[in-house]
């Protein structure tokens, strides 16, 4: 798991980008808790660890979901930007940085 990390950063790396748009809708199985927190603690200690920005796609009723929370919280907690989301669309416009625009008439002034 580790080195599937390694390899997604430098390919990052090698693209110009820290943008990551992981699809985890399908996982059936995945990775235990301690090889989610040791991942998260390597990727902490990266170049890249600080400056990536991650959305997760996973869907409501996942069995996985439990998993994919604590991978959120465990980098949100040694500062690196993760955010999980069920919708695709959402995901990149988070990751891209668009804001959805608000109606007129609820707009503050």
């Amino acid at each position: 798991m580790i080195k599937a990390a390694q390899a997604t950063l430098a390919l990052a790396t090698t693209k110009e980008t820290v943008l990551l748009l992981g699809d985890c809708s399908g996982l059936a199985g995945g990775h235990s808790l301690v090889d989610l927190f040791a991942l998260a603690k390597n990727l902490g200690q990266t170049d890249l660890g600080f400056k990536v920005k991650e959305a997760v796609l996973v869907a409501a009723d996942s069995p996985m979901l439990s998993q994919i929370q604590f991978w959120e919280t465990t980098c949100f907690n040694r500062g690196i930007c993760v955010r999980i989301f069920q919708d695709r669309e959402e995901a990149i416009a988070w990751l891209c940085g668009f804001i959805p625009k608000v109606a007129k008439e609820t707009e503050i002034s």
